[in-house]
């Protein structure tokens, strides 16, 4: 072990406190005191130690813990001591603690067997160094001791620390990805998180067993390509996914376009994508039958399902949209209702007019008012029942420029009132 190691070990435990969100501590708090009153070893692994290692920057909210030990008992009592929330999984030896907005999965330390792929494992407890080699990837392989006198020893059975340091993405096992082809997407997580590449083996297996992503039920893949749209390094694993052909073996004729990528990427930079703008953009350059193909395998939520319906819907619509004859009125309309999501879809993949417009509502048109309430167009003596209508005659009337713009209100409302009587004597004659 290099000096560098052991200052890397001896750190690790005070970078936690300084790291984790306050909630994720008191968790990992709580289960390392009633791990150690249990005589029960405790390990942190996964996403947080990966993130401990590569001085990535908190707060943490999901943490990975494994006990040596009994999985319900020790939670049962962390989630008293730290007034958690406790949901129980008896069958894979796993509980789940919530506390605010932190998470904390622990789990026995265990050994797995797979009747047959994609069929959830049957496991049994095991020591720490027989649970580690049973995972998907090596830099998934390493655990940090919390408790007892291992307390700081990090445990790498895999050689997980030194890809990890090369930046690469390797399975531990040929019959990996058959086992559970989730790990297909996982792999383009993990490379774009670390900017890396999978190994040549690894890449070679991936070839191999992409089809099998055909066999995960419909609920497992949504839920997976779910968590790569929502991964803090999405475009990268979305353009991973693409490139290393799982979005065609699992869908075919599925290879999202660059410029859907492109805008998928830009929406980012924004700092307020959500999954609901992946779909929208899908609607809004697929073709309609392989979008309701995708949607199908994709299982998609509610919101997912409005956003490419409606996505779709404003495809056709793009002509005209950016039609030099149609009145920004008219081009708000079209706009209008829509999900919020799908025209800030449309503002960043559409060029010429279309996308002008689409940035414009977002910007200016969709705030535009009448300057007449409806108790003033009222006391020009119109028809209540026609308030309404005159309202959003006057609202598009200011934004095809009908009514002269003043930083006097009392001029606008002026303006406004000899439109309406202009137009009401059109009516009239």
């Amino acid at each position: 072990m290099t000096s560098m190691d052991h200052a890397l070990r001896s750190d690790l435990i005070e970078q936690i406190e300084r790291t984790f969100a306050h909630e994720a501590a008191t968790l990992t708090c709580a289960c390392v005191g009633q791990s150690q009153r249990h005589g029960a070893a405790l390990y942190l692994v996964g996403g947080a130690l990966r993130d401990l290692l590569r001085a990535q920057p908190g707060p943490m909210r999901e943490i990975d813990l494994v006990v040596e030990g009994e999985v319900e008992a020790i939670a049962r009592a962390a989630a008293q001591a730290s007034k958690a929330d406790l949901t129980l999984f008896p069958r894979f030896l796993t509980a789940r603690l919530r506390l605010g907005s932190a998470t904390v999965d622990l789990a026995s330390a265990r050994r797995e067997r797979y009747p047959e792929p994609t069929a959830p494992p049957v496991v049994w407890p095991a020591a720490i160094e027989a649970d580690l080699p049973r995972r998907d990837f090596s830099i998934n392989a390493v655990a940090l001791a919390l408790t007892n006198a291992r307390r700081g020893e990090l445990v790498d059975p895999c050689s997980g620390l030194r890809d990890l340091r090369a930046r690469r993405i390797r399975v531990l096992h040929t019959r990996s990805f058959i086992h559970d082809p989730a790990r297909l997407l996982r792999a383009c997580r993990y490379a774009a998180r670390l900017e890396g590449r999978l190994s040549r083996k690894t890449m070679r297996l991936l070839r191999r067993d992409a089809s099998g992503l055909q066999e995960l039920s419909q609920e497992r893949f949504g839920a997976e390509w779910r968590r790569l749209l929502e991964d803090k390094a999405a475009d990268g694993a979305l353009r991973r996914a693409v490139e290393w052909g799982l979005t065609e073996a699992a869908v075919r004729g599925w290879r999202p376009a660059p410029r859907l990528r492109h805008a998928w990427a830009r929406l980012g930079g924004r700092g307020r994508r959500q999954g609901e703008h992946f779909w929208a953009l899908h609607g809004l350059v697929e073709e309609p039958a392989l979008a309701q193909r995708v949607a199908t395998h994709c299982a998609l939520r509610r919101k997912e399902g409005r956003a490419l319906e409606r996505g779709l819907s404003l495809q056709q619509h793009r002509s005209r949209i950016a039609a030099r004859a149609l009145a920004p009125s008219a081009a708000a309309t079209s706009f209008r209702g829509e999900p919020v999501s799908v025209i800030e879809a449309a503002a960043a993949l559409w060029t010429g007019r279309a996308g002008e417009r689409a940035r414009l509502y977002l910007s200016a048109w969709r705030d535009a008012e009448s300057p007449l309430s409806a108790a003033e167009l009222a006391a020009l003596g119109l028809c209540d029942a026609a308030l309404g209508t005159w309202r959003a005659a006057l609202r598009d009337a200011v934004l095809d420029g009908e009514l002269s713009e003043s930083a006097d209100g009392r001029s606008k409302k002026q303006a406004a009132r000899r439109w309406v009587r202009q137009k009401a004597a059109q009516q009239v004659g």
